[in-house]
């Protein structure tokens, strides 16, 4: 966060809803693809909406692409899927994806962009956001709860080594 508290690292959140036409559209954005539409053919072909995968990360340029897609809105039957995508420039996959199926969450059950809009504005000001979802139940988001390096220590490096057996040097000689 900068002196102001605004969080530096969200650039921006757009929606994703493949109807029942199978067409794939960006329905809503928010900030990075007023200046970047190079990012709308990238996050179509990543958004998840044409396989069985519910949340995904990558990265492109120096932006991270966090991805959380779900089955659509009860009360709008043309929409099949949707996903919600969240632009960051840290790596930070816990985070960033608890915070992104927390705004599906939200959209899910107000049908609203609205409600993302809102999650986003104030996780970027106060790292955290409380919701109430269609039926009453309680949505928090608080990215305090997320440690700037737990996502690193996740795995052990004996995983690494049995994983790539012999190939493990060929990887750390590329690290150092």
């Amino acid at each position: 966060m900068d002196s102001a508290g605004i969080d530096q690292t969200l650039q921006g959140v757009c929606l994703l809803e493949k109807d029942s036409n199978g067409d794939i559209l960006i329905t809503w954005s928010h900030l990075l693809f007023k200046t970047a539409p190079e990012y709308q053919s990238i996050i179509k072909s990543r958004s998840l909406l044409n396989t069985t995968r519910t949340q995904s990360f990558s990265k492109f340029r120096d932006k991270w692409i966090y991805i959380s897609s779900q089955v659509g809105p009860e009360m709008n039957p043309r929409i099949l899927y949707f996903s919600v995508a969240l632009f960051a420039s840290e790596f930070n996959p816990e985070k960033y994806g608890a915070l992104t199926n927390h705004m599906a969450s939200l959209y899910k059950s107000h049908h609203s962009p609205v409600k993302i809009l809102e999650c986003f504005l104030d996780v970027m000001t106060t790292a955290k956001h409380d919701g109430v979802d269609n039926l009453g139940n309680k949505l928090t988001f608080n990215g305090g709860d997320y440690k700037k390096q737990d996502h690193l220590l996740a795995g052990s490096i004996l995983d690494i080594v049995k994983m790539f057996e012999a190939n493990t040097w060929i990887i750390w000689s590329a690290l150092i």
